[in-house]
């Protein structure tokens, strides 16, 4: 279908009347419809900066480009399937000024890692801090806070004694003051996450923990923790030693942080 500017410059009313003829017209039909395909680029080009126009033009690269400027790296079924459609990852990009107001919170971490491929919810993935608060995402993606962990038997107080009524948590660091130690907990198997040099998604995960957590926080790693193998305190009615929990029972595993 011809354009406006190639309607228009092999029209009657472009120029005066010598520029056409059978040679003129055919010259001036060209040059019209070269006008219109850069002009249809420029608009495409100006469209695809923006998430929502890209994925509805099916421009897949400008998403990616779109993606790395927004440190927003495309999703998928499992970590680093990258398989997340141009429709929702557009719309994921669309929303990064409000994704990023949560950046530095167990929320904002949660719902990265979900977007990414890592299992959600409370048999999914959660975070725990140090002083036993844990951190999970309901089936909205709202957060939800508790505090499951059982009585440590090494924290120490302020004073750095072990108290006669034991303090409840994580134990990440023997004292108690670290509060900012956290570690993050997979209730449920990924079969791509190991704990092997170079493995793609235990770079995705450090990467992510990195970038989204609060910046004063240390992260002690994680620990892939698969249905009938729990790890040390979850839930608080078992104990470390019973039948599977221990490491490579049923899949369980460590994941370094670096």
């Amino acid at each position: 279908m011809s354009g406006p500017f190639e309607n228009w410059m092999s029209g009657p009313g472009f120029g005066p009347n010598w520029m056409h003829g059978p040679v003129g017209t055919a010259y001036w039909k060209v040059v019209g419809a070269m006008i219109d395909q850069q002009t249809s680029r420029m608009k495409a080009g100006m469209r695809a900066r923006f998430p929502l126009e890209a994925a509805e033009l099916g421009m897949s690269d400008a998403l990616e480009e779109l993606g790395k400027d927004r440190k927003l790296p495309r999703g998928g079924t499992y970590p680093g399937a990258e398989d997340q459609s141009d429709a929702n990852y557009g719309l994921r990009l669309h929303g990064a000024w409000d994704a990023w107001a949560k950046g530095g919170t167990p929320l904002g971490l949660l719902r990265e890692l979900s977007d990414l491929g890592f299992p959600t919810g409370a048999t999914g993935t959660m975070i725990a801090n140090h002083i036993g608060m844990a951190y999970t995402l309901d089936g909205s993606s709202n957060l939800v806070i508790s505090k499951p962990f059982s009585a440590c038997v090494n924290r120490t107080d302020l004073t750095e004694q072990v108290p006669s009524v034991k303090l409840h948590g994580f134990t990440l660091d023997a004292r108690d003051w670290f509060y900012s130690h956290f570690a993050i907990l997979f209730l449920q198997d990924i079969p791509t996450l190991d704990n092997s040099t170079g493995n793609p998604a235990k770079s995705i995960l450090n990467a992510v923990v990195k970038r989204w957590r609060c910046g004063g926080a240390i992260y002690n790693g994680a620990s892939v923790v698969p249905s009938g193998s729990k790890v040390w305190g979850w839930p608080t009615t078992m104990k470390w030693g019973d039948t599977g929990l221990k490491w490579g029972a049923n899949g369980a595993r460590f994941i370094d942080p670096e």
